[in-house]
């Protein structure tokens, strides 16, 4: 697995007429990761590649494996959750 981060990055905050937004739009430093793996054994497909975005303390970058067990375990814990309730629904 290889990791890239760039940090001290920004995303373009937008503005809505009628949403309250006409002031200054804020600045939230946040950081980008690349996560890409290399075929694995076994499967014929290429894995894609992981884009993260990691808004948290300016003053502490990081760490590319901490975001990706926590960002895998998160979608792991929604995809249990969606998986519950579309049982529950067919009954």
């Amino acid at each position: 697995m290889s990791a890239q981060m760039w940090h001290r990055l920004h995303a373009k905050t937008q503005q809505h007429d009628g949403h309250g937004s006409r002031g200054p739009r804020p600045v939230i430093p946040s950081t980008l990761v690349r996560l890409s793996v290399g075929r694995r054994p076994g499967r014929s497909r290429a894995p894609k590649t992981l884009w993260l975005w990691w808004t948290g303390p300016s003053d502490h970058a990081p760490d590319p494996d901490l975001i990706w067990r926590a960002c895998t375990r998160g979608f792991d814990m929604e995809h249990v959750r969606h998986e519950a309730l579309v049982r529950r629904e067919a009954r």
